[in-house]
C-alpha cells in the first residue's frame, strides 16, 4: 500500500482538502510519542515540500537537528518510507522524490 499523493488539476496545481499543520504541532506530536518516527519524518518532509512537485535533497544530520530527533531515526524512517513506496532515493545519496 502506497501513501496517497496530492491531487492535481489539469494545470498541475494541488487541489482538495487541506489541513495547515504547523511546525509546533508536529514537534508536539513527536514529543508526546503520538506518532511514529516514520510518520513524523514523512510529515516533516511534506512540511518542507508541501506540493511534492520536485525532488529534494536532505542532509540527515541537519534534518535531525532541525526536527529535534536522532539522526539514526531519520535514516530508519527514510528506509521505511522507501519500503512502502512513499519516496524514491536518487543518486546514492538522500535525494528524495515523491512517488
Amino acid at each position: 500500500m502506497s501513501l496517497p499523493q496530492p491531487k492535481r488539476d489539469d494545470k498541475g496545481r494541488v487541489v482538495g482538502d487541506f489541513y495547515p499543520l504547523q511546525r509546533e504541532e508536529l514537534l508536539a506530536l513527536r514529543k508526546t510519542k503520538i506518532i511514529s518516527n516514520a510518520a513524523y519524518v514523512h510529515l516533516a518532509l511534506r512540511y518542507e515540500n508541501p506540493f511534492c512537485d520536485r525532488p529534494i535533497e536532505i542532509f540527515p544530520k541537519e534534518f535531525a537537528i532541525r526536527w529535534q530527533m536522532p539522526e539514526s531515526s531519520v535514516y530508519e524512517a527514510i528506509g521505511k518510507l522507501k519500503d512502502v513506496g512513499a519516496i524514491n532515493i536518487k543518486y546514492g545519496k538522500v535525494v528524495l522524490e515523491w512517488t
